[in-house]
């Protein structure tokens, strides 16, 4: 009963992501949630950098990357990467620590997990 209330509330919010948030760029057609704007909106609002275009979509790309975060390591992981980044680390080295991977090497496959889920 609570495995399929869980899968009733992922798919209310899958299709909340799909129906509100369709694209990255609101001046584009709907297909423009690809995995190179994706990794432009990484690279573009790294720590450290800020572009106003691209901020709105903190949200909305940030939540799915965090899940994405989350699936691959689990609950507290993204809260490690805070913790090593406030402690000295580059987010760089605090990601590969974390992960195991670094960070160019994940973002574009991060990219496309998030891409996929607008397609869905």
């Amino acid at each position: 009963m609570c495995a399929q209330r869980q899968k009733n509330h992922f798919e209310k919010r899958r299709k909340g992501h799909r129906n509100n948030n369709h694209n990255v760029y609101d001046d584009h057609d709907p297909g423009d949630s690809n995995t190179e704007n994706i990794e432009r909106f990484y690279s573009e609002l790294m720590p450290g950098k800020y572009n106003t275009e691209l901020f709105g979509y903190v949200y909305t790309l940030g939540y799915l990357t965090l899940e994405c975060l989350v699936a691959l390591k689990g609950i507290d992981s993204p809260m490690q990467l805070i913790v090593e980044v406030s402690n000295g680390s580059s987010f760089e080295a605090a990601f590969k620590k974390i992960y195991g991977i670094e960070w160019k090497d994940a973002s574009p496959l991060l990219a496309k997990a998030v891409s996929q889920q607008f397609s869905k």
